[in-house]
């Protein structure tokens, strides 16, 4: 059976979804999908900047309002499974 090579992210509030490749971090996936939706991708992408063209987890958890649980990881209304069942 082939795995997937994507991860969605879910917005709890909507329940629309955006689709990420499964080599991103996971915290990297939601802070995107909030930063998208209340138009701060330019602050996601100043990160990418200052940091060569990666994105450090902790730059990414230091801007914006990642939340983990046992089971998942968030951004505003955004989430998503910490691993792939």
């Amino acid at each position: 059976m082939k795995t997937s090579r994507l991860v969605t992210v879910h917005n709890l509030k909507t329940d629309d979804q955006v689709l990420f490749d499964r080599s991103l971090p996971r915290s990297y996936m939601v802070a995107y999908a909030f930063a998208e939706e209340t138009n701060q991708l330019s602050r996601l992408f100043n990160l990418r900047k200052e940091n060569e063209k990666t994105v450090s987890e902790e730059a990414v958890r230091q801007a914006f309002p990642i939340k983990e649980g046992n089971l998942s990881i968030g951004c505003g209304d955004w989430a998503t499974l910490k691993q792939a069942s």
